[in-house]
C-alpha cells in the first residue's frame, strides 16, 4: 500500500514571532523566584523540559521520514534512557487512543508557545510536522469540516491498522469508536459482519492503505479548535498559517451546517458530538460555552465574514430573536449561548467531577479569552467561567495541583495578586515533582479511605493526591486528583510529554516562569 503524502513541505523559514496579547504585561505579580517545593524531582524546570521536547520527538512521534505526525504512548523494545540519548531503543508499539487528536492538539499548542518564546527553529519544525498530521485528521474522513480520533497506516511497524474486520463494524447504536479502512479507489470502506462495504466517504486515493476511527467526540473538538486558536496567534509562517485558517474555517462551517452536532461519515451525529446548548449531553451551560469558543475560533482564525454573521446574530442573538438552531428546543426557543454560560457548574464535588469536562472548560475558556481582543467582552467571560470552577462546598478545582489549569487560569484572568500567584506557585510545583522521562511508576493508594466511586474515575479518596501517588497517562491534568490510582512500574512505557509540555511552556510564554527556574 501506499503511504500518504501530504501537501508539500512547509516552508522552514523562521519568521518573527507576533506581539503578546495586550494582557500581557512584563511586570505579573505572579513572576518567580519560586519557593522550594515539597517532593519535587531533582533539575530544573528548564532541564526537565529539555528531555521532555526531546523524547517527544525521539520516542513519542512518528519516524522522521514518515510526512506526517502525531504524538503517541509508546512501548520500547528495551527500557528508556534516563535522559537524551544519542542511540534511544527502538519504538515496538505505538499505542492506540480513542482521542489521539486531541492529545496531540495540545502537544501542537505547547510548542506553539514554546517557539513563541524561543523562536527555535526546532519547535517551528514541530509545530508544522504535527500540524500536517492535524490536518490529514480532517482530510481522511472525507467529510468536510469532520476530524476523526484516530489515523494508522498499513506499512509502519508498530503502527499497522487493525486487522481484524470487527474494528471495522459499525454498530448501529454507536457505542463503539469503530474504524474506517480507505481502499485503492480512495474511498471508505466498514464491514458488515458479511462483507466489505464502500460508504459514501471519498478523501481520495492519495490515502489508500490508511484507516481512521470514526464517532469523534467533544472532546476531539476541544483540543484540535484550541491548537488553531494557539497556532494562529504563536506561529506566523505563512503555510502555517494558510493552513490553521482551512481547518478553523471548515470546522465552523461543519458544525453550522449540522446544527451543532458533529456529524459522522454517513451523515448521523456522534454519540458524544452535540454541543447545542438543549442537547442535553451536558449543562446547557459547558455546550454552550464550547459552541461559542469554537465558532469564535472559526470566524477568527478562519476570517470568514460569513460565520462571524452567523455567531453575532444565532448564538448572540444580536439583532432580536432568530431561530437558526434546527435542534429541538433550539429551534422554537433561541436564546443568546451567553445567558445559558449565568448557569455554568464546572466544580460538582470530589465524587461528581468530570475532570474531562473541566479540562474542555478550561480549553474553551483560554480559547475565547486569547482571542478576544475587547477587555470588557473577556470580563464578563471570565465571571461566567470562574464562578463555575468552585463549588458552595468550597471545592475549587484550581487548588489541587493541577498545572495545566492553573497555569490557564491564572493567564486567562488576567490576575496580577496573590491568588495568581497561589496558582502558578502550585503549577510550578507540580511541574517540579514530574520526572523528565514519563515511563509508567508503580502507584499504589491503598492507605488511601475511599469516600466514593465516581462514574467517570473510580475509586475517590478524601484529599488531592501527589504528584508522585498519580499514575502517568496521557494527559494526568484529564485525571481526577482524588483517584486511588494503582498501577506497575514499567520502565519501556513512555507516555507522552505534553502533560509537562504545556503547562511549561504556556507558563514560559506568560512569564510565570524564567528560562532558569
Amino acid at each position: 500500500m501506499r503511504r500518504t503524502i501530504l501537501l508539500v513541505l512547509f516552508a522552514a523559514c523562521a519568521p518573527k514571532a507576533p506581539p503578546p496579547p495586550p494582557w500581557k504585561t512584563s511586570q505579573l505579580a505572579v513572576e518567580g523566584p519560586w519557593p522550594k517545593c515539597e517532593g519535587v524531582v531533582p533539575g530544573t524546570l528548564a532541564a526537565r523540559a529539555e528531555v521532555a521536547d526531546w523524547a517527544a520527538v525521539a520516542l513519542n512521534q512518528l519516524p522522521a521520514d514518515h510526512p506526517w505526525t502525531m504524538i503517541y504512548d509508546v512501548t520500547l523494545a528495551a527500557p528508556a534512557p534516563n535522559g537524551v540519548s544519542d542511540a534511544p531503543p527502538a519504538v515496538e508499539d505505538y499505542q492506540s487512543s480513542d482521542n489521539s487528536g486531541l492529545f496531540s492538539s495540545l502537544y501542537l499548542a505547547s510548542q506553539a508557545f514554546r517557539y513563541a518564546t524561543t523562536h527555535e527553529a526546532a519547535a517551528l519544525a514541530n509545530v508544522q510536522r504535527v500540524l500536517r498530521g492535524l490536518e490529514l485528521y480532517m482530510r481522511v474522513t472525507g467529510v468536510p469540516g469532520l476530524f476523526t480520533r484516530e489515523v494508522r497506516d498499513s506499512v509502519t511497524p508498530g503502527f499497522l491498522c487493525p486487522d481484524d474486520p470487527d474494528a471495522y463494524f459499525w454498530p448501529p447504536e454507536r457505542n463503539r469508536n469503530a474504524w474506517v479502512k480507505i481502499g485503492e479507489d480512495g474511498c471508505g470502506t466498514i464491514w458488515d459482519g458479511v462483507a466489505w462495504q464502500t460508504i459514501d466517504a471519498c478523501p481520495g486515493a492519495e490515502f489508500a492503505g490508511l484507516c481512521w476511527k470514526r464517532n469523534t467526540s467533544r472532546d476531539e473538538y476541544s483540543g484540535d479548535m484550541f491548537a488553531l486558536a494557539v497556532v494562529a496567534k504563536l506561529v506566523d509562517d505563512p503555510l502555517v498559517q494558510a493552513t490553521v485558517k482551512t481547518l478553523a474555517r471548515a470546522a465552523g462551517d461543519h458544525l453550522i451546517a449540522h446544527a451543532y452536532a458533529i456529524s459522522d461519515a454517513d451523515g448521523l451525529p456522534t454519540r458524544y458530538g452535540h454541543t447545542f446548548a438543549f442537547s442535553f449531553a451536558h449543562f446547557p451551560g459547558f455546550l454552550a460555552m464550547q459552541a461559542l469558543a469554537w465558532t469564535e475560533t472559526a470566524m477568527r482564525v478562519g476570517a470568514s465574514d460569513e460565520i462571524a454573521a452567523y455567531y453575532d446574530a444565532c448564538l448572540l442573538q444580536k439583532k432580536g430573536k432568530k431561530s437558526c438552531i434546527d435542534q429541538p428546543i433550539e429551534r422554537d426557543s433561541p436564546m443568546s449561548y451567553k445567558e445559558h454560560m449565568q448557569t455554568l457548574p464546572i466544580a460538582l464535588g470530589s465524587c461528581l467531577t468530570n475532570y474531562d469536562n473541566v479540562s474542555m472548560a478550561a480549553l474553551a475558556y483560554f480559547e475565547s479569552m486569547f482571542l478576544e481582543p475587547d477587555a470588557a467582552v473577556r470580563a464578563e467571560t471570565r465571571a461566567l467561567v470562574e464562578k463555575g470552577l468552585r463549588t458552595d462546598q468550597g471545592h475549587d478545582v484550581r487548588e489541587e495541583l493541577n498545572a495545566f489549569l492553573n497555569v490557564i487560569a491564572a493567564a486567562a484572568g488576567e490576575r496580577h495578586d496573590g491568588a495568581a500567584e497561589t496558582m502558578v506557585r502550585d503549577a510550578a510545583c507540580a511541574l517540579a515533582a514530574m520526572p523528565a522521562m514519563r515511563t509508567q511508576r508503580s502507584v499504589a493508594n491503598d492507605d488511601v479511605a475511599e469516600i466514593c466511586v465516581s462514574p467517570r474515575h473510580g475509586s475517590i479518596g478524601a484529599t488531592v493526591r501527589p504528584i508522585e501517588r498519580r499514575c502517568e497517562n496521557l494527559f494526568v491534568w484529564w485525571r481526577n486528583p482524588r483517584a486511588r490510582d494503582h498501577c506497575d512500574a514499567d520502565a519501556r512505557v513512555v507516555m507522552q510529554p505534553t502533560g509537562y509540555l504545556l503547562p511549561y511552556w504556556m507558563g514560559r510564554y506568560f512569564r510565570f516562569f524564567a528560562a532558569d527556574d
